[in-house]
């Protein structure tokens, strides 16, 4: 299991804290199995715009492509919200 602690200062004297923890899934006869999940940390997604919201989100994979799901929600999400945040 792999732990992650991010700290990260925004205007207006906050200090945001956040962690993440992700686990491969277990399956018996696949020891080499892909962490098929994705975590999305976007503090501060837009700045003033959007009243520094931030945004936190797991994507789940799932199937023989999950990892790439995943990892394209990862992405494309961040852009979106950025995109018609204004």
């Amino acid at each position: 299991m792999k732990i992650f602690f991010r700290k990260r200062y925004i205007p207006k004297n906050v200090i945001t804290k956040y962690a993440f923890a992700t686990r491969v899934g277990f399956i018996p006869n696949n020891p080499s199995k892909v962490n098929q999940d994705s975590y999305i940390l976007v503090p501060g997604v837009e700045g003033p715009s959007l009243n520094y919201k931030h945004m936190f989100g797991v994507c789940d994979g799932h199937g023989s492509s999950g990892h790439l799901a995943s990892a394209y929600i990862k992405e494309e999400l961040n852009l979106l919200v950025k995109k018609f945040a204004n």
